[in-house]
This record gives structure tokens, C-alpha cells and sequence, in this order.
């Protein structure tokens, strides 16, 4: 979806000085999370999703993980790598609405997106070939060596999950083709509950929304634009603003994109 007012909500973080540490705004999402009750469609959904072994797959209805260790994988990949200077192609602001445009990257023809497209496809065909599901600290260090270099690794790991994530949103529960189903099953699972506390099923969230912090943190070279966008998502949440409604682990995987690209922006 298109979030209205952007920049402004993320260059007007000190706004939320109250709120400045992460700890805060998990606490209160949780608090958020545990008074929120399943809505209809979404419950009619999760029925739909259940009808399909595809889907089942994709939506990670399942799928349990554990998103403590899912971040120390990441982070330790992260300090495994070296960054290095990130292509010109856009500005800072054309970046963060890029990274917050709620459609499949593909859809808009960026430069963010069309200079991935090759890291996208070997990493794609790398992580089909993996004999068991990888965490996203190795798909991060898979993208990086596909892309050539760090900067564009992170960004194409970002690219990579939230397009499969959104193209199979797109798609009929019931009709969710075997390849994307696939690819999913390919990612080890972040959460440690299947089910949303507002409802449904949503296995690849918290993964790109660990990549996209981490990529917006590691191509600005600033950790504070990262706990903003981290602070300007939670306030959607808890504020059920559109769709968004409280989600506990993918706050997590926010923060978890910033400390990750925290170890990695001394490496450069």
C-alpha cells in the first residue's frame, strides 16, 4: 500500500523521543498484540489458505520458528561480510519509499529493483538447490556473493523475499503456484506462532522486514534511519492503520534489520 506522508513520518522521528529505544515500542505492541481479536476475513482467509497444500506452504500455516536465533544467524552473517560503497540510483527519499511501497518490487520498474535482477535469479536457483531451508543469514551471504559485493547483496536479498512475499499475496489462497510455494519452504521460518494475533497466516513478513531495515541501514550509513522506519512501522501497527495490525515478531525483525546493520557498517 501506499503510505501517505513518508518522509515526513520518518524525518519526524524526534517527534517520538518518548519512544526512542526499541524496548519501549515492543513492549507495547505486545501489549497491543495481546488485546487484538481475529478479525472475519482474516479468519476467512486462514479457511482458505487451509483448503491448500500450496498455500498452507506459502503462508507458513505450519511453519514454526525461532526468531532469536533467526536473528543471531543474520547478524552473524552480517559481520561476516564487507560493505561496500552502494550504487547511485535514486535518492535518499526515492530509497525509503521504495523500501516502504507495499506492491512487489517488480511492479514499479525502479532502478532498486532492475539492478538486482541478476543477483535475484542465481540467488533463486542457489536457493532451490539447497538440500534443507536456509536461514536468512545464509540467504544474505548467498545474495551478496550473487550480486557481487555486499551493498547490492543485501538490497537483492531484500528484493528476492519481498517479491515472492507480495506476488503470492497477489494470488488466489487456493491457487498459489507450486513454485512460490517452492521458494518459501527454501526459508527457514521466523515465527514462533503460525497464526497472527489479529488472524491469518503470514510465514515471510518478518523476513524482508528484517532485510528491508537492514538494507535501508546499511545503504544510508545511518542506524538511526532504520530505528525511525522501525519506529514509524510499529506506530502503523498498534495504530492498526490500512492493513497493518499489531505483530509482536515482525517488530522483532525490525529491530533485528537495524542491529544487523549496525555489525555490518564498521566492516566497510
Amino acid at each position: 500500500m501506499n503510505r501517505v506522508g513518508l518522509g515526513l513520518a520518518v524525518l519526524g522521528g524526534g517527534l517520538v523521543g518518548l519512544l526512542a529505544t526499541p524496548r519501549p515500542w515492543l513492549e507495547l505492541e505486545a501489549f497491543a498484540a495481546r488485546r487484538v481479536g481475529v478479525e472475519r476475513d482474516r479468519a476467512q482467509h486462514a479457511e482458505r489458505v487451509l483448503r491448500s497444500p500450496a498455500a498452507r506452504v506459502f503462508w507458513g500455516a505450519e511453519a514454526q520458528g525461532d526468531p532469536d536465533a533467526a536473528c543471531l544467524e543474520l547478524r552473524r552473517a552480517a559481520l561476516r561480510l564487507r560493505l561496500d560503497p552502494p550504487p547511485t540510483l535514486g535518492t535518499t527519499i526515492e530509497f525509503l519509499r521504495y523500501l516502504e511501497d507495499g506492491h512487489a518490487p517488480s511492479l514499479g520498474g525502479s532502478p532498486f529493483w532492475r539492478a538486482t535482477l541478476g543477483g535475484v535469479e542465481r540467488t533463486t536457483a542457489w536457493l532451490l538447490a539447497q538440500p534443507q531451508p536456509v536461514s536468512s543469514g545464509q540467504l544474505l551471504l548467498a545474495a551478496a556473493e550473487s550480486a557481487g559485493g555486499a551493498a547490492l547483496g543485501v538490497l537483492t536479498a531484500h528484493n528476492l523475499v519481498k517479491e515472492l512475499a507480495f506476488q503470492g499475496r497477489r494470488a488466489d489462497p487456493e491457487r498459489i503456484p507450486p513454485f512460490r510455494a517452492r521458494l518459501a519452504a527454501a526459508l527457514s521460518p521466523w515465527r514462533r506462532a503460525p497464526a497472527l494475533p489479529a488472524g491469518g497466516f503470514d510465514r515471510l513478513g518478518p523476513v524482508y522486514h528484517a532485510l528491508a531495515t537492514l538494507t535501508l541501514v546499511t545503504w544510508t550509513g545511518s542506524p538511526a534511519w532504520g530505528a525511525r522506519a522501525a519506529d514509524y512501522e510499529a506506530v502503523r501497527r498498534i495504530a492498526r492503520i490500512g492493513r497493518d495490525r499489531p505483530d509482536p515478531e515482525k517488530a522483532h525483525a525490525d529491530r533485528c534489520g537495524v542491529a544487523a546493520g549496525v555489525d555490518l557498517l564498521p566492516r566497510g
